[in-house]
């Protein structure tokens, strides 16, 4: 099954090339090549997920892109668009073992997209991750 959106990888709140690369290395462990990686900007607040997604043709001036000024958020979000579903399985089990064993990568709020998702204004979206992500760690964060 493969989750509705354009294929990209999607963070807010992650900007540190080192943490960019090793996610990258699972990309290459588990996909055998690195996806288009959208890192978000404060202007990409008001916009949908859509937008976001459907704004740039092939994402060359935003793949791998660290944004002048990146949207802050009170705990980074990795959103999965587009990828299936045993890969979303795979690179969240192995990004978690490796904030276990080694604190070398900061906690993630992993989310994927799902169509009612797709429309909603890109803060309301996040503080929803947040709500879940609570729910599931018992971690709370300020609403931004």
């Amino acid at each position: 099954a493969e989750y509705p959106g354009k294929f990209a990888f999607i963070i807010a709140g992650l900007t540190d090339t080192d943490y960019l690369d090793r996610i990258d290395d699972l990309f290459v462990e588990y996909l055998r090549f690195i996806p288009p990686v959208i890192l978000l900007d404060e202007s990409d607040n008001n916009k949908s997920l859509n937008n976001i997604l459907l704004e740039v043709p092939n994402y060359d001036d935003r793949d791998h892109i660290i944004p002048v000024n990146p949207i802050k958020v009170s705990h980074p979000i990795a959103i999965f668009s587009g990828f299936r579903k045993k890969d979303v399985l795979q690179i969240v089990s192995s990004y978690k073992s490796i904030v276990r064993e080694s604190k070398q990568l900061p906690s993630l709020a992993f989310a994927i997209t799902v169509p009612n998702a797709m429309s909603k204004p890109l803060s309301q979206l996040c503080n929803e991750i947040y709500g879940d992500f609570e729910n599931n760690t018992g971690r709370t964060f300020p609403i931004m």
